[in-house]
């Protein structure tokens, strides 16, 4: 898409920040990447993304949970819950992403409201993504992070 404006780094959250602020930018971005307006109720087709291998699916789940998602302690000590809530329209989006990444039966709807619900507990799955955070050096939202990524370098 030929973004070349700086990438800024916001040090009270240690978040960086692309912001597309023109009308040759956006549509370029929305359409490389099949994003549609309002897009909480027009959710991505997954084959958009179906073509990339599983450590980049890996590293887009990863980049998920740091904008919708939050991790806990699972209720025993070094176990953790990573939570993801969406709108059920994206059912179909999550079903796929985790079934090419091999993570099963972790989508539930929430009562009669229109949302879902993704937890995954599994401890060599959160390993995997903790994995691929060290290994590729992502910029992950540490406050998220860090209480799993503490536990796991602890271990070793």
């Amino acid at each position: 898409i030929s973004y070349n404006k700086e990438i800024k780094f916001r040090s009270n959250t240690k978040s960086y920040r692309i912001a597309f602020n023109n009308k040759n930018s956006i549509p370029l971005f929305m359409e490389k990447y099949g994003i549609e307006n309002k897009k909480t109720y027009n959710p991505i087709d997954f084959s958009h993304y179906k073509k990339y291998n599983k450590n980049l699916l890996i590293c887009l789940l990863i980049g998920i949970i740091d904008g919708d998602g939050y991790i806990c302690n699972n209720g025993s000590v070094n176990s953790f819950v990573i939570k993801i809530t969406s709108h059920n329209k994206w059912y179909n989006f999550y079903e796929n992403i985790l079934n090419h990444l091999d993570i099963k039966n972790i989508i539930k709807k929430v009562n009669n409201r229109n949302v879902i619900s993704i937890n995954i507990s599994k401890k060599e799955v959160i390993d995997t993504l903790t994995n691929i955070i060290k290994y590729n050096k992502l910029p992950i939202l540490e406050r998220k992070w860090k209480d799993i990524l503490n536990q796991r370098n602890n271990e070793k």
